[in-house]
Formats: C-alpha cells, structure tokens, sequence
C-alpha cells in the first residue's frame, strides 16, 4: 500500500516536468515500488506474527483516516479559493504527515510517528523553493512540488523498508 502511495506522490511532484520526464520518474517509482514490494512480501512470510502486541484502537485509526480527508479537502478547497494553489502540495503532505501520528498512536508503534514528522518536514523544507505568487513563463518546473512529492515518496519507500527490516522496533508501549 505504501508503495501505491509513493508512485502518486511521485506522480503529483513530477505534474510541471515536460512529459517524457515525468513518465520516467512514474516509471521509476513504479519499479522502486515493485522492488521494495516483492522485498517486503518476502520478509513478512518469514516473519512470525507477533501475538503479544497491543490491538489497534480502531477509533483513533478511523479517526486520523477522517481527520486526514477533511483537512486536506477543505484546506486545499480554501487554499484554491484564495488563488494560492501553489501551496496545495506542502499543505497535503503536511496534514498526511500530521495523521501519521494519528495512526501511530493507534498501532502503539513509534515508526509512524517518525514518518509524521519527515512528511511535515518535508513540506516545510519545500516551502522554501516555494515558486513565487505569478512565476514566469520559463519558471515552469514547480521546485517545491517536486520536493514535496519525490521527498514523500521517499519517506514511505524508507518507512516500508524499516517496518520489515527492524521488526523488533514496531510495537513500542
């Protein structure tokens, strides 16, 4: 699942690239995604299952799940209406990262929480190749979607890796 996520963060990052571009970064996602996948599924047949953790806290789960599709509508929608589009990408990977915590508090597992706090560093560190209000015909590569959509994609692609490689660290209480 969080190999799908990375190829639309990458898929949304590369949207100012010229065509063939952004169908080589996709594509290169799409295979990073694959690999890191086929790793992931082999790791998790050879692992035990772990009986002694916690159960999730559905409620908390559910709850950052709609925390994270009203935030990002709405913020987006208002963000859109005030013509400050340029902002939607930091500001989406900003409240993914938020419901991140959300999620780790609700499988007791401090992983997510650090991947809450790459996202939203990821869409503060982007603010700073943030283009201007009205960019210039030949400023079209949007720097700061890129940033936020390769960096994001990033942190899921490392997230996935680490649940599977350090099994041990998942369940924290």
């Amino acid at each position: 699942m969080m190999g799908a996520f990375a190829v639309i963060w990458v898929f949304w990052g590369t949207s100012s690239l010229a065509a063939e571009m952004a169908i080589c970064a996709v594509g290169a996602a799409l295979v990073i995604s694959v690999v890191i996948g086929i790793a992931v599924i082999r790791l998790a047949r050879s692992m035990p299952d772990d009986l002694s953790s916690a159960p999730p806290n559905l409620k908390l789960f559910w709850g950052s799940i709609v925390f994270e599709i009203v935030a990002a509508v709405v913020g987006i929608n208002l963000l859109n209406q005030f013509g400050q589009n340029r902002f939607d990408m930091p500001w989406l990977a900003f409240v993914v990262g938020i419901h991140f915590f959300g999620i780790g508090a609700a499988f007791h597992t401090s992983l997510h929480h650090w991947v809450g706090g790459a996202m939203c560093g990821v869409a503060l560190a982007s603010l700073i190749g943030l283009p201007p209000a009205n960019p210039s015909p030949a400023n079209q590569v949007n720097f700061c979607d890129l940033v936020v959509g390769i960096g994001c994609a990033m942190v899921l692609w490392a997230f996935t890796l680490l649940t599977f490689l350090r099994p041990e660290k998942r369940v924290t209480r």
